[in-house]
């Protein structure tokens, strides 16, 4: 599903570039937590709460500091560690800065599922 959806936005950026319009970014990030999720409620519409839905954003995502410069070769996703004592601490406090333009990031734990 994931593949499709990126599939949809290159197909779409074609178009856009035909007719001089900007183009779209889409980053996806699949977490796989082995709990039951939790649940809120807004009157009687429930609202999942989990740890991978805040894993899944962040692998998602695309720092500020990687977008403009940076060469992710024939990949769209990357990831680099950084430090404890690097002074470029990655945004809120994590300690990797990530890119993910047009890509999709799994983790160990979905990967593991999957193949199940």
């Amino acid at each position: 599903m994931a593949k499709e959806v990126i599939d949809i936005v290159t197909s779409k950026n074609a178009d856009s570039k035909q007719t001089d319009l900007p183009t779209l970014e889409i980053g996806i990030g699949i977490s796989y937590l082995d709990d039951r999720p939790l649940f809120l409620f807004d009157e009687n519409r429930p609202i999942l709460i989990s740890a991978a839905i805040g894993d899944a954003d962040r692998l998602a995502s695309c720092s500020w500091r990687l977008r403009e410069d940076h060469d992710s070769g024939n990949f769209n996703v990357d990831a680099y560690l950084l430090d404890d004592n690097d002074g470029f601490k990655g945004e809120k406090g994590q300690k990797i800065l990530r890119y993910n333009v047009n890509g999709i990031v799994i983790d160990d734990a979905g990967f593991e599922k999957l193949q199940s």
